[in-house]
């Protein structure tokens, strides 16, 4: 058979290198943090963590300063922290807590 061609159902079903080289230091910190989170809600709170921190950086104005944008790992590294802090104080932060008031209509 011609080298490169599928020759078998298992070739064909088989990732190959599709996995291999795709996994980043950060994306493996990710993993970990979401496989250690031991309910849906301590999952989604943590993202939604992160996703806070993504959103309230500024990608459309220069820094006057010539200051690096932050980057992602600091931003997980953020997150990662807030939750932990959550934890270690028995529920989400201030800012959390009355944002939930809010969308709670209260």
């Amino acid at each position: 058979m011609e080298e490169g061609k599928i020759k078998s159902l298992a070739d064909y079903l088989a990732p190959g290198e599709m996995f291999d080289n795709g996994r980043t230091d950060l994306s493996m910190v990710l993993f970990r943090e979401l496989a250690g989170r031991p309910t849906i809600k301590a999952t989604r709170d943590f993202l939604e963590a992160y996703a806070r921190r993504v959103q309230a950086v500024d990608t459309k104005t220069p820094d006057m300063f010539g200051g690096k944008p932050v980057a992602a790992g600091e931003l997980l590294k953020g997150a990662i922290d807030e939750a932990r802090t959550e934890k270690e104080h028995g529920g989400p932060a201030a800012g959390d807590r009355e944002a939930a008031r809010t969308r709670a209509g209260g």
